[in-house]
């Protein structure tokens, strides 16, 4: 009769609580002669990513510890196959299993407490919110408070990422700035009270008279510490799982779906508790210490030996598996995924470490996944050994497994550092990753072939971006454009130096050309070197896969950034003025256009004259002039807000716009800012130069809603205010627009009268009308009348009758 086999998956087979556990299961099954198949199903970045069948086809019944499977299908394939199930400490997503679980809640009411039975009420509690099995240890504090009657206080709450020691370090800090307002805390990990204690004694903190302190899993720090902890069951827990399923496969119907083990408190000094030390061998802590040393010091070298060899080895090497030799392992083998059927998911054997003098399995063998690994390496696991599958996958790859038989179990050289010294998991990840390394060169290579080809014929710099990794390939052009060593980087690092303003623009057009496959072609800049900002203009073209989705996108990048500055030199040049760098009337226009196009918010226009320009351009010169201007014009930009525009029209003329205005008494505001600017004397070359303003305001829609009313009737209220004494503004009124058509009016019938006056006569009488001003000035009046009479509008100007 075969030997039943029980598979085992589990996130990680080290460390206190997944080991405890699998030495239950081994003794258990090593006692009822079974075989146990140990599948961990954590990759290299410690992420649960198993999609695996390993076993399905033997494996008799399945222990699931802690969600070491998550994918749906993965669940009801195993749920289909009719085989028991039991998981701990909760379903982990099964519908139909028994699942072992540990009674937090009444351990955390245990510790609680115990507290109050020592006199305590100020109990504080460091929990992991994170953490299913911490928060119901939680609620038994919650409900041990309650039963006492102490009101539940929220500050006395402690919340920490990860039962880490560095995170209780974290939580010290926190107690001491609150000023330890407690006087006992129970702590959810005993690793998490490690870093604590070692603060409370660096802070001058006694434990337990100043403050005591229960802890959780009554690991081998608690005995060292003399820390009251309590304990969970997990070789208890494991056994009893094991033992279980055997009585299921013998035809034992379910018990139920939850079976409870109580967790037992062990009382120590930390809570106050009259509990003697344990008495110390002085004689046998030496020993154990220089054991421990050399076994420390071995190990470090063992590591150090096989690191080294994998990063300096080639592909071939790396696959080697006589590293092993260095480890307590007996025997191990790699299996990679085989590329070569793509309708059936195989393995293939790529290498074999053995001590063993058995050839159970031959380098090159090939086995279905459901069938991996083989039943019959059962015959080769010796009663002290276990068998484990380690997940070899990176973040980018799944290259497959690595098959493992030793002694993970034996802590007879170090009882203190327990069996997670024996761990090859960290030497595993860095195998999967020196395994993705060369898969990468290989792929750079030709990669790097490829595109060196088609960048050969062209200037612009060629990439490749692969969507799955994120990681951009390119040619040595790029590393020109964007001064950076390497042909790859990472996608994140990329758009990181793309200007802010610019990447939502980019992204849009990158989704619409994946999502619609439109044209992809965009303009924006980037960072050079980190310190540079430059122009890219970049397409591409997306490569998609049998469903239509994009996995890659390859395309060109060109530096554009002597091109932009020539078109921001033109634009400046068009919408600036050359003297003072001030909008030009060009801008000026069109930007009233858009505003009014808008129609959000009201808008004024502010046009200023110099009252004495002329004065200082004829007196001290042309240069001490434009230099006047500029001084102006910065003073002008100093005196408006962050959203008014500044211009020159020409000669001594500006004018301002005040956009998005709250209310019209701003725009006074800003003419007043420029009298007073204006009033004091400026030092151009040494000479002190007045140029008072006259202004003139108007307001949209109050006063008109065209750009040239606008600037018209702004204008005119500028003259007003220059008529009106000047060095002062005006406020355009509807009386401005009449008195100004009477006097163009009037000037144009004394144009007109004059001309009139003067076309009949001759040369002679020309001088004569000057010889005569009496007969002269008569004509010119008979003339003016004759004119006005004609041309006149109504209101307008009259020439008085002569009198007498």
């Amino acid at each position: 009769m075969s030997k039943k086999t029980i598979g085992v998956l589990t996130a990680l087979t080290d460390g206190f609580y997944f080991n405890g556990m699998l030495q239950g299961i081994h003794k258990a099954a090593l006692e009822h002669n079974v075989n146990v198949v140990n599948i961990q199903t954590y990759d290299s970045a410690h992420v649960n990513q198993y999609r695996g069948y390993l076993g399905c086809e033997y494996v008799d019944g399945w222990i699931v510890l802690l969600n070491a499977i998550t994918d749906p299908e993965h669940i009801a394939r195993l749920e289909a196959s009719g085989k028991p199930v039991v998981c701990t400490p909760d379903s982990s997503g099964f519908a139909e299993c028994t699942t072992f679980i540990i009674d937090n809640e009444q351990g955390g009411y245990e510790a609680a407490r115990h507290m109050i039975e020592h006199g305590h009420r100020r109990i504080a509690f460091v929990q992991c919110s994170n953490n299913p099995e911490i928060m119901l240890r939680f609620q038994g504090y919650l409900r041990a408070l309650q039963e006492f009657g102490i009101p539940f206080d929220e500050g006395l709450i402690y919340d920490v990422p990860n039962l880490w020691e560095k995170y209780g370090k974290e939580v010290a800090e926190q107690m001491k700035q609150r000023g330890f307002d407690f006087t006992s805390v129970v702590i959810s990990a005993d690793l998490t009270a490690v870093g604590i204690m070692e603060s409370f004694q660096s802070f001058g903190v006694r434990v337990p008279e100043d403050i005591a302190v229960f802890s959780f899993d009554n690991t081998e720090y608690a005995r060292r510490l003399h820390l009251s902890s309590v304990a969970q069951p997990l070789f208890e827990r494991g056994r009893d799982m094991c033992e279980y399923l055997l009585r299921r496969f013998e035809g034992m119907p379910s018990t139920g779906p939850v079976i409870v083990n109580k967790m037992q408190p062990v009382f120590r000094q930390s809570c106050g508790c009259s509990v003697p030390s344990e008495p110390e061998n002085m004689d046998t802590l030496y020993s154990d210490g220089l054991e421990m040393i050399e076994f420390l010091s071995n190990a470090i070298q063992r590591n150090h030996h096989i690191g080294g060899n994998l990063i300096r080895s080639n592909p071939e090497e790396i696959r080697d598996m006589t590293w092993l030799s260095y480890t307590p392992y007996t025997w191990g083998c790699l299996a990679l995924w085989n590329t070569d059927q793509s309708d059936v998911k195989t393995l293939r054997i790529d290498n074999i470490f053995s001590r063993k003098q058995e050839c159970i399995v031959e380098v090159g063998e090939i086995f279905a996944e459901e069938a991996f690994p083989p039943a019959w390496l059962g015959q080769i696991v010796e009663a002290n050994e276990s068998l484990t599958v380690h997940t070899l996958k990176t973040e980018k790859r799944d290259f497959g497994f690595i098959v493992l038989i030793g002694n993970i179990f034996d802590k007879s050289h170090t009882s203190s550092l327990g069996p997670l010294i024996h761990s090859v998991r960290h030497t595993l990840d860095l195998l999967a990753h020196a395994l993705e390394r060369e898969t990468l060169y290989e792929e750079a290579r030709q990669r790097e072939h490829r595109l060196e080809i088609v960048s050969s014929a062209t200037n612009d710099g060629i990439f490749d971006w692969d969507l799955d990794t994120n990681l951009i390939e390119w040619n040595r052009k790029i590393n020109h454009i964007l001064d950076h060593e390497g042909l790859m980087m990472q996608a994140s690092e990329f758009i990181q130096r793309i200007h802010p303003d610019d990447w939502p623009g980019l992204r849009d057009a990158m989704m619409d050309h994946y999502r619609h496959g439109t044209h992809f072609q965009r303009e924006f800049r980037m960072l050079k070197n980190q310190k540079d900002l430059i122009w890219i203009s970049a397409a591409g073209e997306a490569v998609r896969d049998q469903k239509g989705q994009p996995i890659r996108m390859i395309g060109s990048i060109v530096d554009i950034t002597v091109r932009k500055k020539a078109e921001e030199d033109i634009y400046f040049i068009a919408y600036h003025d050359a003297l003072t760098g001030l909008s030009n009337r060009r801008y000026i226009y069109n930007r009233i256009t858009e505003e009014l196009a808008q129609e959000e918010n009201p808008l004024a226009v502010i046009m200023l004259d110099l009252d004495r320009f002329k004065v200082v351009n004829d007196s001290l010169g042309h240069l001490v002039g434009d230099q006047l201007l500029c001084q102006i014009a910065r003073l002008l930009e100093r005196s408006v807000g962050p959203l008014d525009i500044v211009g020159r029209l020409g000669g001594d003329e500006f004018i301002i716009i005040c956009t998005k205005l709250q209310s019209y008494q701003y725009a006074e505001t800003v003419a007043q800012s420029i009298l007073r600017a204006l009033n004091a004397p400026l030092n151009i070359d040494g000479h002190l130069v007045y140029a008072t303003p006259s202004i003139g305001i108007c307001f949209c829609p109050e006063h008109g809603s065209d750009r040239e009313s606008l600037i018209q009737y702004a204008d005119i209220a500028m003259y007003q205010a220059k008529e009106n004494g000047k060095n002062r503004y005006h406020v355009y009124s509807q009386e401005m627009n009449e008195d100004s058509l009477q006097k163009l009016t009037m000037e144009g019938c004394l144009r007109g009268a004059l001309k009139q006056a003067n076309s009949n006569c001759t040369i002679s009488r020309k001088w004569s009308f000057l010889q005569e001003p009496s007969s002269g000035w008569r004509r010119c009046c008979v003339g003016l009348r004759r004119y006005s009479a004609k041309c006149r509008p109504e209101n307008s100007y009259r020439l008085p009758k002569k009198r007498g």
